[in-house]
């Protein structure tokens, strides 16, 4: 899970490479949601 998790992490999602404006907000909301999903599997 952890695993998958950073390689995901490492590969941008398609729905924030569509957006052409915020994408550095959206890639900061998918470090929250990744890190709640990694607190909430330990």
């Amino acid at each position: 899970m952890l695993i998958k998790a950073l390689a995901w992490l490492f590969t941008p999602p398609k729905k924030t490479a569509r957006r052409k404006s915020g994408l550095d907000q959206d890639k900061v909301v998918d470090w929250f949601l990744l890190i709640l999903l990694t607190l909430a599997a330990v």
